[in-house]
């Protein structure tokens, strides 16, 4: 909460104010997405200037939802935002970061600065787990660390704060100082440093000595006793405390690993010549590496070995992320069920308002975590949030949430329930049909079992879409296109088997210009499930014209045929429509040649009842080098067939060429639009773009497992002996579901506790043996990740001889989508 006035903040940020000068509105919160609005009258909107777009073009946007307080950087009209007091800086991002310096300075308590490459966030959180019993703690939402998250994350902090954990991220130099002047933290955790970010430095000893700087200002800096994080903090901070720690090595505190069996590891801890033993519920590198630093820090704030055993024995993996799946009766589930305090949860409300666009909303939401870290406001505030979003059906569990009954809107039917398993008995499931729900809840109330519950079953099996990895993918493509030029979406294929309908809301919502299908059924379900940007169909065909204008939907005009039979369509029916011209510049597949333009002009050039919106083609082989000079041919024959029908039709229409390998490769043919394909989904074939991140995830479960004696075989065919006693696991999927049987027979590794095991025998059609023989600790229900971010598709479809498109677009449909946002 901010809590300050406008005309205060201006003081602060030493401004100009501007429109209506009468007014002083209390400012408790910001927003810089007008998505993101709920309870307009305390929010300030900052009006933030990026590559692509520009705040102030939504200040309308955020007036019409009720802002009456802006923070801007430009000159604009105050005059026409009647009852409006607008702030006037230099620059909208560092004001936004004075403020929050200034409102860390407010508050004499002790804040945990985080940083380093990986685990910050994991860190962050179950410090939360663990110590919010004890204290009223502020922290960052989620994974906000950035330039513009840190501000975000201080404004958490509140009069009834008696501690705070911020983390910090950066991805290139003298990024890190104005963080560590907004949180100035007053005890310093450093996590992991690795190759992580690594783009904006020369060395990994750069960016650790960065990250450091963010400890500039605290007592103590706890940090696992590398030689390379050990030699970079003396040179920086040669009188600073540190508390350090290793494993089978040198520090203040020294882990063993002694054993581990059924998901727990049993740890030796040494500290002050004491050895003691505790069980942690992780078996995961990564997650014991994790625990070893909040343990550390744990033992150097003074608690007991038995308190910390009993402490981390509640851990839980972390899911900072919300899960999109698909529900029972047509409807959509937001899974977002770690933890459940306010600001999580207002975060959790403007997703789901913008996943539901319109639709029926029912929400399923827990009372507070029972910990001293809410306050009677903070259901004052929900009551508020809840009214503001509006929807149709809330349900609340636990006892405390009780207290909103009767404070809803009238318009919203309630309905309450003492605990999760009264709400399995009592819920008419039936409530959710044709619905967005939003399931966010504390840990203690299991809401995980809801979901079970809710979710349309499906094979055991999962392709696992990450949006946000596919939102930053996009915004890569962007930051290489010139501006003007404008980005066609290719979802064909079911967006390449990711889902088209999910994957086009996220791309309506990020503002691309068009979207394309192959066919239009594809196109009709997305006009049905509320996409309104421009969608071009690639293979119209002949028979369908009348659901193409009815669904206002572009086709693409490819053949002589296929354009009379259009042309009759429309003027018989007086109707009129948007059209793409596709023209064969070398591809040899669909188009007009050049023998044909004169023809196509002649046919269209008194035509009133189909605009054309563009003309483009399609490049053979604009990823391969040993290509370039026949894609340069076509380029210049496009030009000049695109010139000719343009002069001839008197027309000034869109062109485009590239697809994703030509985009970074031939930027001088970018003209007013690009067409975006395999690229979004992380894989360049160009290899020119770097920092894809991986947006599909395929995974399976252990089935069983078995111990094969030494001489037996396992599959059809006997095609794998074990020539040592074997553990063999048989895992939910098969070449029903896409694992195609060239990968079996040792050809391919899946991954299981982030070690990769192979493939035994023949691939079956539902099922699948791997050797899971080194694996400790392994069990059934595990999962298993057969392609993702370390074994990834492309090297997979590299043993089946094709290509990644293939891959994706060969799951099954029998496979259940999952979509998370981070």
């Amino acid at each position: 909460m901010i809590n300050k006035t406008a005309r205060e903040i201006n003081q602060i940020l030493k401004g100009r104010l501007s429109g209506d000068l009468d007014i002083n509105p209390m400012i408790e919160r910001v927003a810089y997405d007008t998505r993101q609005i709920h309870l307009a009258h305390e929010v300030m909107f900052v009006a933030l200037a990026g590559e692509r777009r520009d705040g102030h073009n939504y200040i309308k946007k955020a007036y019409d939802a009720g802002v009456r307080a802006f923070l801007i950087h430009r000159n604009i009209d105050t005059s026409i935002f009647g009852g409006s007091i607008f702030i006037i800086v230099e620059d909208t991002l560092a004001s936004l970061q004075i403020l929050a310096a200034a409102h860390r300075q407010r508050f004499d308590v002790p804040v945990i600065g985080i940083t380093g490459s990986n685990g910050k966030t994991i860190v962050k959180e179950w410090l939360y787990q663990i110590l919010s019993s004890e204290k009223n703690i502020a922290k960052s939402p989620k994974s906000f660390n950035s330039q513009l998250g840190v501000p975000i994350s201080v404004f958490t902090i509140n009069e009834g704060s008696n501690m705070a954990i911020i983390e910090a991220g950066i991805s290139r130099k003298n990024e890190m100082k104005s963080l560590e002047e907004i949180v100035k933290p007053t005890i310093g955790i450093l996590t992991y440093v690795g190759a992580a970010h690594s783009e904006g430095f020369e060395s990994k000893e750069e960016k650790l000595l960065e990250k450091l700087i963010f400890f500039k200002d605290a007592s103590t800096v706890i940090f696992q006793n590398t030689e390379l994080n050990l030699r970079c903090f003396n040179n920086l901070y040669p009188q600073k405390n540190r508390f350090t720690w290793s494993v089978n090595g040198e520090g203040d505190v020294v882990y063993n690993i002694e054993k581990i069996k059924a998901h727990k590891s049993t740890i030796t801890i040494n500290y002050n010549g004491e050895r003691s033993n505790i069980k942690i519920p992780f078996i995961d590198d990564v997650y014991l590496h994790n625990a070893f630093t909040c343990i550390s820090y744990l033992i150097w704030s003074g608690h007991q070995m038995e308190q910390i055993e009993t402490m981390v024995s509640k851990l839980m993996p972390i899911s900072m992320r919300l899960e999109l799946k698909r529900g029972m009766f047509n409807s959509v589930l937001i899974n977002d069920t770690y933890n459940s305090d306010i600001n999580s949860i207002a975060i959790a409300f403007s997703a789901a308002k913008k996943e539901a666009a319109g639709r029926k909303m029912v929400l399923i939401v827990s009372e507070f975590a029972a910990s001293t870290n809410h306050t009677i406001s903070d259901y004052d505030t929900l009551i508020q949030l809840i009214n503001d979003i509006d929807p149709a059906v809330f349900i609340g569990v636990g006892e405390e949430i009780r207290q909103l009954n009767g404070k809803l809107k009238a318009s919203i039917s309630t309905q309450f329930f003492h605990s999760t398993s009264s709400l399995l008995q009592g819920l008419d499931i039936t409530i959710i049909r044709d619905s967005v729900v939003l399931l966010k809840g504390a840990r203690k109330h299991s809401f995980e079992i809801i979901v079970d519950k809710l979710e349309q079953r499906a094979h055991e099996s999962s392709l696992e879409i990450n949006l946000s990895a596919l939102k930053h993918n996009l915004e890569l493509y962007q930051s290489k296109i010139h501006s003007g030029t404008g980005i066609m979406v290719m979802i064909k294929a079911s967006a390449y088997g990711s889902g088209s309908i999910e994957v086009a809301r996220i791309l309506q919502q990020q503002g691309v210009e068009y979207l394309s299908v192959a066919y239009i059924d594809e196109g009709i379900d997305l006009r049905k499930a509320g996409i309104t940007l421009p969608i071009m169909v690639m293979n119209s065909g002949m028979d369908f014209i009348e659901r193409m204008v009815e669904y206002d939907l572009e086709p693409e005009i490819y053949a002589p045929k296929q354009l009379d039979n259009l042309l009759t369509y429309l003027s018989r029916n007086d109707e009129k429509i948007r059209a793409h011209l596709k023209l064969d510049t070398g591809m040899h597949r669909l188009g007009f040649t050049m023998d044909e333009v004169e023809m196509l002009i002649e046919k269209l050039k008194d035509n009133t009842s189909i605009q054309i919106v563009s003309i483009f083609s399609h490049l053979a082989g604009s990823g391969e080098a040993l290509f370039d000079d026949y894609t340069n041919y076509q380029a210049a024959y496009f030009e000049k067939m695109a010139k000719t029908i343009s002069t001839g039709l008197r027309i000034n229409p869109m062109k485009h060429i590239l697809n994703s390998s030509g985009i970074a490769r031939f930027p001088q043919f970018q003209y007013e639009m690009v067409r975006l394909g395999i690229g979004l989904y992380g894989f360049d074939p160009s290899g020119f773009v770097l920092d894809l991140k991986t947006v599909m995830t395929l995974k399976a479960r252990i089935s069983r497992i078995k111990t094969i004696t030494e001489g037996n075989t396992v599959g059809y065919d006997r095609r794998w002996k074990a020539l040592r006693t074997s553990n063999i696991a048989t895992i939910s999927i098969g070449y029903a579901d896409g694992l195609r049987r060239q990968a079996g027979n040792g050809k391919w590794q899946v991954l299981i506790h982030g070690s990769r095991v192979d493939i035994v025998g023949s691939i079956c059609m539902d099922m699948t043996m791997v050797d899971v023989t080194d694996i400790p600790g392994v069990q059934e229900g595990d999962e298993v990740t057969i392609f993702g971010e370390v074994n990834r598709a492309d090297k997979l479809a590299e043993v089946y001889q094709t290509i990644p498109y293939e891959v994706f677009t060969g799951i099954s449909s029998r496979v259940k989508r999952t979509y998370i946002m981070e």
